[in-house]
């Protein structure tokens, strides 16, 4: 989607010299400027955009649950995972 033009504005000018040249520089990286405010904005709704309503946080903790249970005795060798690959660190209960 192409930038609306510049208009350049005399009070701008007047106001601050600078500006003019900041805002075209913006202007000209167009892209980086779009993803920045989307960026911007999804900080500020994420919570309303990807709120979790109180069943998936019910069933999230039940899963939780299971998978703590799992941790405690499988192992990568009950997996078949090759020796090279173990990492027990990473099998290790996560604390929250």
């Amino acid at each position: 989607m192409p930038m609306p033009p510049i208009r350049k504005s005399t009070t701008l000018l007047k106001s601050a010299p600078n500006a003019l040249h900041s805002i075209e520089r913006l202007a000209s990286l167009g892209v980086m400027c779009d993803l920045g405010l989307e960026k911007y904005a999804m900080t500020k709704l994420f919570d309303r955009t990807f709120a979790s309503s109180a069943e998936d946080v019910k069933t999230d903790m039940e899963i939780s649950e299971k998978i703590g249970l799992l941790q405690r005795f499988v192992r990568p060798h009950h997996l078949d995972i090759p020796k090279v690959l173990h990492n027990e660190t990473a099998w290790l209960p996560k604390v929250c």
